[in-house]
């Protein structure tokens, strides 16, 4: 290796590693510490995947229910590899403190030299160029990277199966190329379901051409290799039949957001602009001449992703499209950048030039606007964005003081009943489970013990109006996500949708829909049921915390909404904010 490129790759890895270390510099300048003892969240879903990943560590490989201890081992049907991958550090003995910086510098760095190669191979070794493109894409991606498990194990997998198919589309008769590629493919079948569809729609559209262009060695290669992933998937294949067939977990697919419609919603359409814009581009350049290898390999991604995307309109089924496909997108868009600069050189006419600039520089701009203008990838920098931050730290940094009381007092798994905030908390940060929080609706739990958990939770303050407004945190996604679908269209006249396109992007309720999400559920009569059942709670409120098997209540000061406390409670531990009690 030369000196040159032994610097690119230092650059590339100091680089990556740097663009995902800002998160701890923020604690670092903003709270004092590297790490908070107890974590503020900064991007979606943050403590939710370092619970899981805690579970793991404390031996519930299974992820039934990392919240309720009585599913706490139940089978939980989703991908659970990601978090297996994630949970590895912990494994060698860290915490999870440490976990969280190691998973991010770790797959930062992992991502960022398999996007290197590949723009290497892309560029033909142009080092620097290379280098600088993949540390810019990098910065743009890190809010999504520095996310423990998904997407940060998701990425390098994609980056490989990039290099893969690019090898294949290289030299589509050398069936060693082949090997790579669908074992890449089989890996992403256990790790997340978006990127094996956008993998497999890539392969499906290769598949598709060498049909059409009647390349019977590459169709026979492809057929093998489809056999291979098949066989390796059948266990995976097996649970994703489940989601659809056992009652457990469609329940668990339904209130996670599964939804049966037909419809795109516009912002769908628009995340994915860019991916479209690509493949405008390259059908124009189509018709001067045949694709390159790496322009092919663009088409591929572009479409699969858009396909994937929209996929729903044949399927009638779709899950978190708006924004997943998109996630992807996001480094197929980084990745066009080498491929429209290598494209660049080999065009003849001024007209294919313009129109390759225009596109690079579309590329340029999404990458670069999310990591240093609008800075959507730390946007926890910003305001109001680092306000919330810094109130959310105020509010549970006191909640390491009621850890250390417990542990203190050796309560170790048992059930906790807390304000909405430190219940979310106590899985991550203590051996116990709690009553209830809203993510537990995205595992195992049926649908009537969720709702009965959310009335004993907010025993004295349930009324109509509360649970309307907060039927997500009971009933799961599903309800509020369909509502943005079948708000989506006010007007099905081809002008109505035009205008909907342009004008209501974000795929926000409209004025003109007057579906209630809580009609999606049963409507009044699902009220009056459940009104009736929170009276009979309230009556009888010391049973149903037995029923649950609620050992200790932890009353906070700050809490919107007061827990009730049973007359027969003894006080455990006492703080100017928190009082900790045992129920006897």
């Amino acid at each position: 290796m030369q000196l040159k490129e032994k610097y690119s790759w230092a650059v590339v890895i100091l680089g990556s590693i740097l663009a995902v270390f800002v998160p701890f510099l923020f604690y670092k300048l903003t709270f004092g510490s590297w790490i908070p003892a107890i974590i503020p969240q900064l991007e979606t879903d943050t403590i939710y995947y370092l619970t899981h990943i805690q579970q793991v560590l404390s031996g519930h490989a299974t992820l039934g229910n990392p919240y309720f201890l009585e599913y706490r081992d139940s089978a939980f049907p989703g991908l659970l590899l990601p978090i297996y991958l994630a949970s590895i550090p912990g494994l060698l003995g860290f915490d999870i403190h440490v976990v969280y910086a190691i998973n991010a510098v770790l797959y930062a760095a992992i991502t960022g030299g398999i996007i290197f190669v590949l723009n290497r191979k892309i560029l033909q070794g142009r080092l620097v160029v290379s280098a600088l493109i993949t540390i810019v894409g990098i910065a743009s991606l890190a809010n999504l990277i520095s996310r423990p498990g998904i997407m940060q194990t998701i990425y390098p997998v994609f980056g490989l199966f990039m290099i893969a198919l690019l090898m294949v589309l290289r030299s589509p008769h050398e069936a060693k190329r082949y090997v790579p590629l669908g074992i890449i493919s089989a890996i992403a079948f256990y790790l997340y379901p978006h990127l094996w569809m956008q993998n497999f729609t890539s392969i499906g559209l290769f598949f598709l051409y060498a049909l059409f262009s009647r390349d019977t060695k590459t169709i026979k290669l492809l057929m093998m290799m489809g056999v291979g992933i098949i066989v390796a998937c059948i266990p995976q294949i097996l649970t994703t039949i489940s989601l659809f067939t056992d009652p457990v977990a469609s329940a668990i697919n339904t209130r996670s957001g599964l939804i049966d419609t037909h419809i795109v919603l516009p912002l769908t359409i628009y995340n994915n602009k860019y991916s479209i814009v690509l493949i405008g581009t390259l059908v124009l350049l189509r018709f001067r001449r045949h694709f390159s290898s790496e322009e092919a390999l663009l088409l591929l991604l572009t479409s699969a992703v858009v396909i994937a995307a929209t996929s729903n309109v044949i399927t009638g089924k779709v899950m978190d499209f708006v924004t997943h496909p998109w996630r992807l997108a996001l480094l197929v868009n980084i990745v066009a950048i080498p491929i429209l600069i290598q494209s660049l050189s080999k065009r003849k006419t001024q007209c294919e030039k313009m129109v390759i600039i225009l596109c690079v520089a579309a590329m340029i701009f999404t990458t670069v606007n999310r990591a240093f203008i609008r800075k959507n990838s730390y946007s926890y920098t910003l305001s109001p964005y680092k306000e919330r931050v810094v109130e959310a730290h105020e509010n549970i940094s006191g909640f390491a003081d009621v850890f250390a009381a417990l542990e203190q007092e050796g309560v170790h798994d048992a059930v906790l009943h807390g304000g909405p905030m430190l219940s979310f908390y106590i899985p991550l940060y203590s051996p116990n489970g709690i009553l209830f929080t809203p993510r537990a609706a995205l595992h195992v739990a049926p649908d009537e013990e969720l709702l009965e958990r959310f009335l004993v939770a907010y025993s004295g303050h349930i009324d109509e109006a509360f649970l309307r407004e907060s039927v997500s945190n009971y009933a799961g996604l599903n309800p509020t996500y369909s509502l943005r679908y079948l708000s989506a269209y006010p007007d099905t006249t081809p002008l109505g949708v035009a205008k909907t396109f342009l004008f209501g992007l974000d795929g926000s309720v409209n004025e003109k829909i007057t579906v209630d999400p809580m009609d999606l559920i049963g409507g009044d009569a699902y009220i009056q049921n459940a009104l009736k059942l929170s009276a009979e709670i309230d009556s009888n409120y010391e049973e149903y915390l037995k029923k649950y098997n609620v050992r200790y209540l932890v009353a906070d000061t700050k809490d919107e909404r007061a827990i009730q406390i049973p007359k027969s409670a003894s006080i455990l531990y006492k703080n100017g904010r928190f009082i900790v009690y045992e129920v006897n």
